[in-house]
């Protein structure tokens, strides 16, 4: 099975230095949804501060497979508050 490994950026490095053995791409991209709430709920309250995060997929040769980029803006005002307060129906 091949290797993958999900390396976070968020101005500091945080290679993978185990990675997953998965059997194919489609695997590797579920888990790295997963790994990414995962750490969306580390940082907490963090997240909204606005400072953009990825997380590179790559094989065991370090050739990036995919990527995926977060981050939170709220708009300023009370405009910006109003919105995040509605409930999502």
């Amino acid at each position: 099975m091949p290797a993958y490994y999900f390396n976070i950026h968020d101005g500091v490095a945080l290679p993978d230095a185990e990675g997953h053995e998965l059997p194919d791409l489609d695997a590797a991209k579920r888990v790295a949804i997963r790994l990414s709430g995962d750490v969306i709920r580390e940082i907490g309250e963090n997240f909204w501060r606005g400072e953009e995060w990825k997380m590179e997929v790559t094989d065991h040769a370090g050739a990036i497979l995919f990527t995926l980029r977060f981050s939170a803006t709220v708009p300023p005002g009370p405009e910006g508050a109003q919105l995040i307060a509605e409930p999502l129906n």
